[in-house]
């Protein structure tokens, strides 16, 4: 049986768009895209767009009706109403299956616009 948790809806919406539509912490954000993506995620890479759009999108498999990333720039509180529309106050997500497409040191590097080492 997959392993499942339980989260409020704003914050996964939050994670899963990158554009916050609730009061959150960033060590929850980290724990909730940890479990979106299904392994580790370093705390820089919630601020890698890449790695954050790549969690969205395999997290939106499970989770169709959550807002967009442009839905949540557009208006952000119409996304939150959207998600808590779609899901009420809190959601179960499913923990991720997601592979990485770079590893975490050279998004790191990246981000830095170095090259990795």
């Amino acid at each position: 049986m997959a392993e499942t948790h339980e989260f409020p809806t704003l914050e996964v919406a939050t994670a899963m768009t990158g554009i916050a539509l609730c009061s959150t912490s960033i060590s929850r954000m980290h724990e909730i895209a940890t479990v979106l993506a299904g392994h580790d995620v370093w705390t820089h890479e919630l601020g890698h767009r890449e790695t954050m759009d790549a969690i969205g999108a395999h997290a939106r498999i499970g989770l169709p009706d959550m807002p967009t990333r442009h839905e949540a720039e557009a208006n952000w509180k119409a996304a939150a109403e959207k998600a808590t529309s779609a899901y009420g106050d809190t959601v179960t997500v499913t923990r991720g299956t997601m592979q990485r497409s770079a590893d975490p040191v050279s998004t790191l590097a990246g981000m830095m616009n170095k090259p990795a080492a």
